[in-house]
């Protein structure tokens, strides 16, 4: 239980009321977002951040972010960082009431210059009593690639516009040589405009009910019941490390290369914990990478944040003070402590990877705790061109952020169809998708036999079909396919993960909707005779996926010219499993097979169950042998 109690004067009852009314302060903004926003990316996939900023009051409070949003996660260890770092930049003293300032520096702000930072400083009684803050992707900020998702950039000049502390709003009203910064330097500033007006609208929102909270309880209370909730998120992390024996513990994880170089970049991680402190030492971790899937300090900073938080502080609201007992070493300049100018447009598939690494260090000292690898890559797909389907060209872009599995815990199976670790977006809807642009949504399904087996199940791979119904100027974002989702207390990896190209020549429209899939129906020699592999392992002779001996497609080094009804599929990687697989529980195992997330062959070769019958016939009929099955797995566990 946390034992936290306020400082000075407060009321412990009515540190705890404004300690919730900050964080529901911060869910009302985002739901304002969603509802008045312009762009496909924050309205159906949440690519955005809200939260509420203390004041400079040394020593309890720092400019620290008191609450933040359950939206990207990406954002909220950055997020601390962008704030001090603005106002430093551009000096408290020169804000006044009324104010928007806007920085999207990613060496300042963390993230990429497309996730754009806006801070209002709020006064009450003529004093600085702290600020609102959003952060939000903004789909165009100029540069050498349309919406700027591509690896293949050297620079934070061909990334784009970049801002390092902007008014866009004086006195509540559209500063114009801000707007007009932002309007002149993007390819589609009608979204821009509805974005950061539907962005100033929820923060005129928090700056009210801010002061509001000042108005009823005190100034002076009201800044206390911001140290008191900072002290509460520190003191329970610092609780939730109990579970960690001290000591050190190494883990290992990267990506697979960058644009001019098909060589890995590898992430090193070596975690000493003593007490209620860590330490988290990434020495030894790979050179500065030459094209744009970089991060910055700030970016590793959160990938280990969320570690930490998804481990031992999984519950309580996440604001500045969870960060306090973790201490970060990190030489200068490598692919995940970037110096200018070096680009990091893909930051967030290297993010993951640290992530990734810190997880699998901490799972030597917690493993029963632990869970299996995620799919681990973004798996996006980023396309522009032009929309003739109304009749008149309209110039569009869109970033696919692709979802996938998750891997098994102690707790039970995993989730199929979930985001990365650090992003907690939304799958924007096919419907929304398929109207906002031209792309048809052929199929989205599950793939059968991809989930790590275990006696915890990971989750299944997902397969995407998406037919672009105009020429479309593709590139794709595959960073994370050559390490497998990994598994845990035994269980085992999940499957891994693939992209393919179909011609449009290849069927015609009206017989789309009979693409062939993976579970059962695929006609022979269909990936062989039919698709290009894009990006991943690949047989050479089937050009299916064979992560064990087949050939390395990089996809990264190309720029792909998509013809009018042109498919692309894709694979996410399944995640991992937990536990040994020959503890399933038999019925489990059956249900699986059933539901078709295992076949009868894979329910024998990785769970040593034998189930007979027909899954696709007559699932509800189908019969375990219990006998072969005891056999199965005896001879298993004495061999």
């Amino acid at each position: 239980m946390n034992n936290t109690t306020p400082k000075g004067t407060l009321d412990p009852v009515a540190a705890e009321i404004m300690r919730n009314s900050f964080v529901a302060v911060v869910r009302q903004m985002s739901r304002l977002i969603v509802r008045s926003t312009f762009s496909y990316i924050i309205r159906e996939a949440f690519d955005f951040c809200t939260a509420v900023v203390a004041p400079k009051q040394p020593p309890e409070l720092e400019l620290d972010i008191v609450a933040m949003s359950e939206s990207l996660a990406h954002f909220s260890g950055c997020m601390p960082f962008m704030v001090r770092n603005l106002v430093d930049e551009y000096g408290l003293e020169n804000m006044e009431d009324g104010d928007v300032i806007a920085i999207n520096n990613p060496y300042m702000a963390g993230n990429h210059i497309y996730d754009n930072g806006f801070f209002k400083p709020i006064y009450y009684q003529g004093k600085f009593l702290g600020a609102i803050c959003t952060k939000a992707h903004i789909l165009d900020m100029g540069g050498v690639v349309p919406g700027g998702y591509s690896v293949e950039k050297r620079n934070i000049w061909e990334d784009g516009l970049v801002i390092s502390g902007v008014p866009v709003y004086r006195n509540n009203q559209p500063y114009k040589p801000g707007f007009n910064l932002y309007f002149a330097n993007s390819r589609v500033p009608h979204l821009v405009l509805g974005d950061i007006q539907a962005l100033f609208s929820a923060m005129r929102f928090g700056e009210k009910a801010l002061i509001g909270l000042a108005q009823k309880y005190g100034v002076e209370h009201l800044h206390e019941a911001m140290a008191y909730s900072l002290d509460y998120a520190e003191r329970s992390m610092r609780q939730g490390f109990s579970w960690l024996p001290d000591g050190e513990y190494s883990g290992e994880d990267g990506v697979d290369g960058d644009f001019f170089n098909d060589q890995p970049y590898d992430i090193k991680c070596k975690v000493t914990k003593k007490g209620d402190e860590v330490e988290v030492d990434f020495s030894g971790s790979s050179r500065v990478a030459a094209s744009s899937m970089n991060c910055t300090v700030y970016d590793t900073a959160n990938g280990t944040y969320t570690a930490f938080k998804w481990l031992f502080d999984p519950v309580n609201p996440n604001n500045s003070g969870a960060f306090r007992p973790i201490n970060l070493v990190l030489p200068e300049n490598t692919f995940i402590s970037a110096l200018p100018p070096h680009s990091t447009t893909s930051y967030f598939d290297t993010a993951e990877a640290v992530f990734n690494a810190v997880v699998k260090a901490l799972l030597n000292g917690v493993k029963e705790r632990g869970f299996g690898g995620h799919y681990g890559t973004n798996l996006g797909l980023s396309c522009n061109g032009q929309d003739t389907r109304s009749g008149r060209e309209r110039f569009f872009l869109v970033a696919y952020v692709a979802l996938g599995a998750f891997g098994a815990t102690d707790a039970g199976d995993a989730e199929h169809f979930v985001s990365l670790s650090q992003q907690n977006i939304m799958d924007p809807s096919v419907e929304a998708t398929e109207e906002e642009f031209p792309v048809l949504i052929l199929r989205k399904e599950f793939v059968q036999d991809s989930g790590g087996p275990g006696k915890h199940r990971g989750g299944t791979s997902v397969l995407v079909d998406r037919v672009v119904l105009d020429d479309t100027e593709a590139r794709n974002l595959f960073l994370h396919m050559k390490i497998l989702p990994w598994g845990c207390v035994g269980g085992k990896e999940g499957a891994s993960g693939g992209v393919w190209m179909v011609p449009p020549d290849i069927w015609k429209f009206e017989e789309k909707g009979l693409l062939p899939t993976l579970n059962g129906i695929s006609p022979p020699g269909f990936y062989r005779d039919y698709t290009e592999p894009l990006a991943g392992y690949y047989n050479p002779d089937t050009h299916e996926i064979d992560h064990q001996g087949g050939q390395w497609y990089r996809g990264l080094n190309r720029v792909f010219q998509l013809k009018r009804d042109t498919t692309i599929r894709i694979i996410s990687p399944g995640g991992g499993g937990w536990g040994d697989p020959l503890e399933r529980d038999i019925e489990l195992v059956k249900r699986d097979v059933r539901d078709g997330y295992v076949s009868l062959e894979g329910a024998k070769r990785d769970y040593g169950v034998v189930v007979k019958g027909d899954p696709d016939a007559d699932p509800e009929a189908l019969e375990v042998d219990y006998q072969a099955t005891e056999q199965i797995r005896r001879s298993r566990k004495e061999g």
